[in-house]
């Protein structure tokens, strides 16, 4: 058996679509970059528009055949952004950073700027940005590859169990049940001597994902004396998976398709690495 393994990498784009928000965010203070698009479209009172490589529109014709209800959930979350579904929606709270933030920023502020040249942070501000705004605190872990890190975003901060936005999200929304081992030796124990492997793996998966604008006030967070928010789905986020998952899942029934596989058990998932 010959392996294969391969990674699919996205460039961040702006998709075209225009749909304007019912419940946009009150900006209270301006970013110190003028040219964010984001605070650009909320001082003119322009659309929003999500920050996602995703075109909902070639999506919509890939999804043909699928649930209806699904691929509804899909295109709307890809044109104006997927609700996070938390209930709790506290006045403004402030807490600080991990110690190993707090220790590492000047380490981490490129990372933490590569998310505000992408659009998917926006920032920096000198005064909380948004009105009834919630700072979780931001945390990181070293990955892999020497002097790259995980930025996580921890939204279960306070560990209370009532006041985080995590508190917010019921277990409908953060559970989820993916392809195990087993599954995947069950393939290959399935197929004949010779057959083909091979695992792809999207980059920066979560952060393909666009939030809301009525749910950014819930994603706030500090960093090196300066406020900013998230637009994405982000690592800290108990809904994430799920929502990744709803994604995942059609996409990887479109693979199988492509490839013309015989039947559903050559294909397993788990978040974003696919088998085949």
């Amino acid at each position: 058996m010959v392996n294969i393994t391969w990674s699919l990498e996205t460039q961040v784009s702006t998709i075209s679509h225009h749909l304007i928000s019912e419940h946009q965010p009150q900006l209270l203070h301006q970013a110190n970059s003028q040219s964010d698009p984001i605070i650009l479209s909320m001082l003119s009172g322009q659309p929003w528009r999500p920050v996602t490589p995703v075109n909902p529109h070639h999506l919509k014709l890939l999804l043909d055949g699928y649930d209806p209800d699904k691929t509804d959930y899909l295109v709307n979350g890809f044109m104006r952004g997927f609700s996070i579904c938390s209930k709790n929606d506290f006045a403004c709270q402030a807490n600080r950073n991990s110690r190993f933030v707090e220790d590492h920023a000047d380490i981490l502020a490129p990372f933490v700027q590569a998310e505000v040249d992408a659009g998917r942070y926006v920032g920096p501000f000198d005064e909380i940005p948004l009105d009834r705004m919630y700072i979780s605190p931001l945390g990181a872990r070293p990955k892999k590859q020497p002097g790259s890190y995980r930025l996580i975003h921890d939204l279960s901060y306070p560990y209370d169990g009532v006041q985080s936005v995590n508190d917010g999200i019921d277990a409908a929304s953060s559970s989820v049940q993916y392809y195990s081992v087993a599954d995947a030796i069950d393939i290959l124990l399935s197929l004949a001597p010779g057959a083909y492997m091979c695992k792809s793996d999207i980059a920066k998966a979560f952060r393909i994902i666009p939030i809301r604008q009525e749910d950014h006030h819930l994603l706030g967070f500090s960093f090196q004396g300066k406020f900013y928010f998230d637009t994405c789905l982000s690592m800290g986020c108990s809904a994430s998976c799920r929502i990744f998952e709803e994604f995942s899942t059609p996409c990887f029934t479109h693979g199988r398709r492509f490839l013309h596989s015989r039947s559903e058990s050559g294909v397993s998932t788990i978040i974003s690495r696919y088998f085949l």
